[in-house]
Parts: structure tokens; sequence; C-alpha cells
């Protein structure tokens, strides 16, 4: 699964792992949450890309984040803001 490294480094501060390698969130408990989003793949120093799309999930907590909202399908991303995660 690819994740934004943004979202990687809020995993680390604001999760804990479970033995069972789920996430819950620290301060309220709740699970995390993802939605998944096909995202266009942008090559530096470029504005573009070959037309990759990739599938991101951006992770929330639905407790601290009941108004989240993922990015829209088809939005681009650089390809270096992204790591591979589980």
């Amino acid at each position: 699964m690819k994740v934004t490294k943004a979202d990687h480094d809020w995993l680390l501060e604001h999760a804990a792992q479970n033995p069972d390698n789920t996430w819950v969130c620290k301060e309220t408990g709740a699970d995390i949450q993802y939605k998944e989003v096909g995202r266009s793949i942008w090559i530096r120093p470029f504005q573009g890309g070959f037309g990759e799309v990739l599938t991101v999930a951006h992770l929330y907590c639905p407790k601290c984040q009941p108004d989240f909202v993922a990015p829209t399908s088809g939005r681009p991303i650089f390809e270096d803001e992204l790591v591979h995660v589980f």
C-alpha cells in the first residue's frame, strides 16, 4: 500500500500499533481509517508524468478528523512524496 510521506509521519506520531498490526489513535483509541484514491503520478522536476495512476491510501482518525475529505480522484502527486507501507 502506498501512502504519502506526510500521512506516514502523521501515523507514527498520532497512532500506536497493536500486536495484530492495526493502528489506533493514541488520544481516542479509535481505529485509524483510510480512503483509497487513484492519484496521477508526476515526476520531478516536471509538472507531469507518463500517465501512471496509483492507488494511494490517505490516513485519518475518524474521531479527531470527523470532517476528513480525501483528495479527488486523479489529483496529481509527485512520486517522491509517496512511501510503501504494509
